[in-house]
């Protein structure tokens, strides 16, 4: 253990024997369950009761947190902006420190004290939102930024009382870091789409009327923020028309600077095939010059189907793109048909076909009766 933890050990012990005294000197029998709890506690599990009984105010709750971080998590070198889904040590050492912070990545499985991952996730992000809220780091979306690093650099670098020289007294309030309004994206959504569909960008610090969204090389202005459903800042934009299907980046900017960048991967919509029209049946199959048959089938165009009736040539719609309906009409020779004929020939089959743009039907026969 470093001489600044042990320094820090006894510091807070004696905080704590100092408010034992007080308690006994109070007439309160709050002492003796408090202190023979407090034989088998560590440094950390200490200090939260110090903290859960006022005794460490909290405006100086963090700042007590920090400085019993050990040296394998006390200082964390973040070179990147972190976010969800990234992954590194960077991301397991910041988690690493929320854990000793008091803000719990997890209670436990992955992420919780000593189960620590390299994978930043919703939980990671929800306690990150928790420090930041603790630590007045604006916005407390759970985006690990410049912010917010300057924020933890302030904290870890927060000196305990006294000096390794002995003397266990003087100031343990470090240096608090500016905060900044430079827009943040925390999300977008969908983070796919097509030419014209349209995104949400989910962030901070974005004005409210003046955003520009820079989406790969084209930059569209002008647009404001609002809040969504969830309460959350948002801008809506849509995917302009022109550019490649790629992945582009996505970034927003105003006033108040620019923000981080985010992935956006812009695809082609799927071609639908062309096929030519099916007839699948005609109802009724038979009957007399006169007789309106049903085509049933898929493939017809909604305007303009060709319809081949034997006899006729006829330019049908088809509303719903599976039927069409025609009336058999013919003139046999352009005459009467007479008994004789009949006898012979009592059916005369029809070959039915539908062609349009998509190409040319099978056939159906309607059988003719006279």
């Amino acid at each position: 253990m470093s001489n600044r933890v042990r320094k820090a050990g006894r510091f807070f012990l004696s905080i704590f024997l100092s408010a034992a005294t007080a308690i006994t000197l109070s007439g309160s029998s709050l002492l003796v369950p408090v202190a023979v709890h407090a034989q088998g506690l560590t440094l950390s599990q200490l200090i939260e009761l110090l903290i859960s009984l006022d005794i460490i105010p909290p405006s100086k709750a963090a700042a007590a947190r920090a400085v019993l971080q050990d040296e394998s998590t006390a200082k964390c070198t973040f070179t990147k902006d972190l976010a969800e889904g990234a992954t590194g040590d960077d991301v397991k050492c910041l988690q690493q420190y929320l854990n000793g912070a008091g803000f719990k990545v997890a209670n436990s499985g992955p992420g919780s004290a000593g189960n620590e991952t390299m994978y930043f996730g919703s939980l990671t992000r929800g306690a990150v939102s928790s420090w930041q809220a603790a630590n007045n780091v604006s916005p407390t979306a759970g985006y690990f930024g410049s912010i917010s690093r300057a924020k933890y650099n302030a904290l870890v670098a927060v000196t305990p009382p006294g000096d390794d020289t002995g003397d266990d007294t003087g100031d343990d309030t470090g240096d608090v870091a500016e905060i900044s309004k430079t827009p943040i994206i925390s999300s977008l959504d969908p983070t796919t789409g097509l030419i014209g569909d349209n995104v949400e960008i989910v962030g901070a610090g974005l004005d409210d009327i003046d955003n520009t969204v820079q989406f790969g090389s084209v930059a569209i202005s002008n647009l404001p923020s609002g809040v969504n459903t969830d309460g959350q800042n948002v801008i809506e934009f849509t995917v302009p028309v022109g550019v490649a299907p790629a992945e582009h980046s996505v970034s927003v900017s105003n006033i108040n600077g620019t923000s981080n960048i985010l992935p956006f991967q812009v695809v082609v919509a799927p071609v639908e095939p062309v096929t030519a029209p099916e007839i699948l049946t005609l109802t009724p199959q038979t009957g007399p010059s006169g007789t309106v048959v049903t085509i049933q089938g898929k493939g017809f165009h909604k305007t303009e189907n060709t319809v081949y009736t034997g006899f006729d040539m006829l330019t049908l719609p088809s509303n719903d793109g599976e039927t069409i309906q025609f009336t058999v009409q013919y003139n046999f020779f352009g005459g009467e048909v007479t008994d004789e004929f009949r006898q012979i020939f009592p059916t005369t089959p029809l070959y039915i076909l539908v062609e349009n743009e998509n190409g040319l039907s099978n056939e159906k026969i309607f059988d003719l009766t006279y």
